[in-house]
């Protein structure tokens, strides 16, 4: 590590001090969700994988869409105004022999999307990108982030407020980063795993106001435990700015903590996580919320308990949004084939009561993958799950939940 980075961290951690709880009575916020959107309303094929992410008032949705007779997939993408149907005009973003699958996007200031995506089939899948102009509303073609020498997965994509993207990936037990200013080239790939454990997998990508990147991902260290990795650049993620740190200060590894996402704060070298955490006994899901770049935990929170059913499968999904000054904190999350969803307005100090986003379908037990995206008066939830009607393909669901206060 640089000794100026080393610096900095001592420094950010001798000047930071636990936030104090506001004085002020606090509103709590429900999320009052309408009965879900069918994406497509009668699919033929599965559709399956989806993810959103929301500028303004816009929405944008991808997701992997298996081809007519076959096993294999190609990627969609939709785009829309929050509130109207997306359930048509769907646009094929990839058309090659290759499986294509676990898509994932960003769009930045102007409206460009990135969306980037497995290519191929294990062992051997590249990380390919491809790119849509806001103004021509075309995708150019895909480019690889990372070839198929070797087995890359679980890609995920961000955008930072200077529109510069961020890329990690997944391969072999290692974690890897790549950065693109905007309007220059990727840079080389950087190794962000740490040394102190294995198998590390299921890394994200975020930043905060001033741009700084943090990564969070799942590592197996000695023992067998599963606990939490970051790693934190004070330099915009270039080369030889990033710190790892082996293990956030998270509670006791005999729980286990799985599949963590990350969600910027509105604080200079803050950011969220939130991960499944449990073993036979008990199983939850919890957000924590980190200063001093990912070394001092400031609090957790847990969004869902139950000794009963098991919050496994897919990862819970948490965004965070600014609204004067202060940090709205949004998760959404699988329990037991349900799609559930908290939001807290104060930061993450507290938060509304659980909406049971999925309850309309009759087919609740095979809800997965939510995803989860805010504004200023609703949060947006999409999953996949089985089709409505007599058929047995998959398809998306697009929920709206309204804010609802209560002190």
């Amino acid at each position: 590590m640089k000794p100026s980075t080393i610096a900095l961290l001592l420094a950010a951690i001798a000047l930071s001090s636990c936030q104090a709880a506001s004085e002020d009575e606090v509103e709590t916020v429900n999320l009052d969700v309408e009965q879900a959107e069918q994406i497509p309303t009668d699919p033929d094929v599965d559709h399956i994988e989806f993810d959103i992410a929301r500028v303004g008032n816009t929405l944008y949705l991808c997701w992997a869409q298996q081809r007519d007779g076959e096993a294999t997939h190609d990627i969609y993408f939709t785009t829309g105004n929050a509130g109207t149907d997306l359930s048509g005009g769907a646009e094929r973003v990839t058309n090659t022999t290759a499986d294509s699958r676990n898509p994932r996007l960003a769009v930045n200031s102007d409206g460009d999307v990135a969306v980037v995506w497995e290519e191929g089939t294990s062992p051997s899948r590249s990380i390919n990108m491809a790119e849509r102009d806001a103004v021509t509303t075309n995708f150019g073609a895909a480019s690889e982030v990372v070839d198929d020498s070797d087995d890359n997965e679980n890609p995920h994509c961000h955008y930072d407020d200077l529109d510069t993207l961020h890329v990690v990936w997944d391969e072999g037990g290692d974690i890897f980063y790549r950065r693109r200013p905007d309007g220059g080239s990727m840079a080389a790939t950087i190794t962000l795993s740490s040394s102190a454990g294995t198998d590390a997998i299921n890394a994200t990508v975020t930043s905060d106001d001033t741009g700084n990147v943090y990564v969070a991902w799942r590592h197996t260290i000695a023992g067998g435990f599963l606990v939490i990795t970051a790693a934190a650049s004070d330099n915009n993620g270039q080369a030889g700015s990033f710190v790892i740190l082996d293990q956030l200060a998270v509670p006791a590894l005999s729980l286990g903590m799985y599949e963590p996402h990350i969600a910027r704060a509105s604080d200079d070298g803050q950011f969220y996580v939130a991960y499944r955490i449990g073993n036979s006994d008990e199983r939850r899901i919890r957000v924590s919320k980190f200063t001093s770049f990912g070394v001092t935990l400031l609090f957790s929170r847990d969004v869902h308990t139950d000794s009963s059913s098991d919050p496994t499968g897919s990862s819970p999904h948490i965004v965070t949004r600014t609204e004067s000054g202060t940090t709205q904190v949004y998760v959404a999350w699988e329990d037991d084939g349900e799609i559930k969803a908290r939001a807290s307005h104060d930061e993450g100090g507290s938060f509304g009561a659980t909406a049971t986003v999925s309850d309309a379908y009759s087919n609740s037990s095979s809800n997965a993958g939510p995803r989860i995206v805010a504004g200023e008066d609703e949060a947006f939830i999409v999953w996949d799950g089985a089709d409505t009607t007599a058929s047995s393909n998959r398809a998306g669901f697009l929920a709206e939940g309204e804010y609802e206060t209560s002190s």
